[in-house]
């Protein structure tokens, strides 16, 4: 299973994937991301990887706390596409 979290202007978003199909999506608050993927561990252990993409600073704590749970990889708007 994967974790990915959308973050935008506007909302957070979530979902676990297993195997290509969505398992459960949840838009949130950036301020409750930790404790939200917390909760989504705990009812889907098997996620074992998850991808971050984020428009907007997100504080190095919440991105640490998250990577202590789960490996993630972070993209960010400063990300450069290479062809």
């Amino acid at each position: 299973m994967n974790l990915i979290i959308d973050i935008g202007n506007t909302a957070t978003k979530l979902a676990v994937f297993q195997a290509g199909k969505i398992k459960n999506t949840q838009i949130i608050t950036t301020i409750v991301l930790v404790e939200e993927v917390e909760k989504l561990l705990a009812i889907f252990p098997e996620i074992k990887q998850g991808i971050l993409s984020t428009v907007v600073a997100l504080e190095t704590s919440d991105v640490d706390s998250l990577q202590k749970m789960l490996p993630i990889k972070v993209l960010t708007r400063l990300l450069r596409c290479l062809l």
